[in-house]
């Protein structure tokens, strides 16, 4: 009798430390886009040479607080001649308004030209945690003057001007719809969301 007891403490101990672990939220895998950009799709690539301007999106919140690890984009223009550029990655917390909010990431990052595969940014070790609910948007600032590679612009997805923008180096924000520019930039986010 006293074996059988014994096991069955020994069994319910074993269950007890088994569950009482804190491994934190669990988490699933969200892409935050908007642009209806698949491989082979309608696309134009736009220069960018203006040191100091931005081409960014606004990119809705979650319903949980999440974690942004990586940034992709469509990033290119140079044909089948592979080149690199450097680019400073901003993510802001975005407000609703043309200027964006609180900065909330920066980062420099040496970005490879391609016709079709999208850029992967990893940020993940930079812990770049976000509120639910609270919409981002996703910037990159010029730093040469090369032109190209840079970004795409899609024309297969429904065009929104509220979510496309474009910083002008002395710091105005306009939509791309002011600028004459119609396509949704392919730039999105991958995130972790509690739940």
């Amino acid at each position: 009798m006293k074996n059988i007891q014994s096991i069955l403490i020994l069994a319910l101990s074993f269950v007890l430390i088994s569950c009482g672990g804190d491994e934190g939220p669990t988490t699933k895998r969200v892409e935050m886009q908007f642009h209806g950009y698949a491989d082979g799709g309608d696309k134009t690539f736009r220069g960018t040479e203006v040191v100091g301007e931005e081409i960014a999106v606004t990119l809705d919140g979650l319903p949980g607080a999440f974690q942004i690890t990586n940034i992709q984009c469509l990033f290119g223009g140079t044909g089948n001649t592979p080149a690199n550029r450097e680019m400073l990655l901003k993510i802001y917390k975005d407000n609703g308004d043309a200027n964006p909010g609180e900065l909330i990431h920066s980062s420099k990052h040496t970005m490879a030209s391609s016709l079709t595969s999208l850029a992967d940014l990893n940020i993940k070790s930079s812990n770049v945690r976000v509120d639910a609910g609270q919409d981002i948007r996703v910037s990159f600032e010029v730093l040469d003057t090369k032109n190209f590679p840079s970004f795409a612009e899609e024309f297969d997805g429904t065009y929104i001007e509220t979510k496309n923008w474009k910083k002008d180096k002395d710091g105005t924000w306009n939509s791309n719809d002011g600028i004459g520019v119609n396509g949704n930039w392919v730039i999105r986010a991958i995130a972790q969301q509690d739940i």
